[in-house]
């Protein structure tokens, strides 16, 4: 930018400076992902679905469909029964970001093939309440 200041004589002087505009402002996240949940596999573990669909967020200076949705853990990564919190990460083109968080959680269903007899006296009000399962008792 060229700068200019001229006195009452018609006198002069010029300059040249910089001006440079900085995002500081974090997008905003409209949506967050909501919570999802999924059954184990054989090794009561489940893979973390995709949440960033999910995810509206705008932003002050990046347009929408340029904005970087990212979530951790990522899309595709096993986790074990429970409850794993996922972080959802917004970031615009300046490298401001904004978070949420979602659960993902992940229940064993599957029946147990048999169960030592000691166990059973214990365990048998308790699986057949909450799964509904039929028990094999050993022979």
């Amino acid at each position: 930018m060229t700068i200019t200041v001229t006195d009452a004589a018609g006198n002069f002087s010029t300059c040249s400076a910089n001006f440079t505009v900085t995002d500081n402002t974090n997008p905003t996240i409209v949506t967050c992902a909501p919570n999802q949940s999924a059954f184990a596999n054989a090794s009561c573990q489940s893979a973390v679905p995709d949440f960033t669909a999910n995810v509206t967020a705008t932003d002050n200076c990046t347009a929408t469909p340029s904005l970087v949705i990212t979530q951790s853990p990522a899309a595709g990564t096993l986790v074990s029964t429970g409850v794993t919190t996922v972080t959802i990460t917004v970031t615009d083109a300046a490298g401001n970001f904004s978070t949420c968080s979602a659960n993902f959680t992940v229940t064993d269903n599957t029946c147990p093939q048999s169960l030592p007899v000691h166990l059973i006296s214990r365990l048998l009000p308790m699986l057949h309440a909450r799964l509904q399962c039929p028990i094999l008792l050993p022979m």
